[in-house]
């Protein structure tokens, strides 16, 4: 059984039930850079360089919709697929396997369906992961300390909904106020052109 959490809170909280999400599976490459030179036939690809387009992640959900309450929990849901200058951190958590993957998701849309059973509304949310390639580590603590090693750009999401852009080579630190005791670190950008030290690693996706 899976667990969906936005934003810190189990999508169980607002009566929603996940029915269906498509999109985890792995990145699409995007066109191979070539250079067309005069008088050669073809093209000459580039082949060292690759890149990925963003991921685009559909979720359908069930909303009970016959009560007050029921319609007021699923308007707090739809305040939280919209914060301001950051993402919205989805985290699936695997029962059986005890495995957890993290997102950074920015909403993209959402549809209510005319389809309705069992006085259940039927809501399908869509989302886009604009920065796919990354590693994701775990902290257990009140603080975090995470060295990089690159010359492009990398950005540091800290799982307490901060976000932390344009890093370079460096040592970067983060303090923990919201009293949890764990949180999960995505580090990304161009991944494979980086080195990353400081933290528990808890897995990586590179394409």
């Amino acid at each position: 059984m899976r667990t969906y959490n936005i934003d810190g809170y189990d999508l169980s909280y607002f009566g929603a039930i996940v029915t269906e999400i498509t999109g985890l599976e792995g990145l699409k490459a995007r066109n191979l850079d070539r250079t067309i030179w005069p008088g050669q036939h073809g093209s000459q690809p580039n082949r060292l360089v690759r890149r990925f387009q963003d991921r685009e992640i559909s979720m359908s959900l069930f909303f009970e919709s016959t009560t007050m309450l029921a319609r007021q929990k699923a308007s707090q849901l739809r305040t939280l697929l919209y914060p301001y200058g950051r993402p919205v951190r989805l985290t699936i958590s695997d029962d059986e396997t005890s495995e957890v993957l993290s997102y950074d998701l920015d909403t993209i849309s959402e549809d209510l369906s005319d389809f309705v059973y069992n006085d259940m509304t039927e809501v399908h949310l869509k989302f886009v992961e604009t920065d796919p390639v990354k590693n994701v580590y775990v902290c257990n603590g009140s603080s975090a300390s995470i060295s990089i090693a690159s010359d492009n750009a990398l950005q540091i999401s800290w799982g307490d909904k901060t976000l932390s852009e344009d890093l370079f080579t460096g040592t970067y630190t983060h303090e923990y106020q919201d009293g949890l005791d764990s949180h999960y670190i995505i580090v990304s950008g161009v991944m494979e052109e980086a080195t990353i030290t400081g933290l528990t690693l808890l897995y990586t996706v590179r394409q």
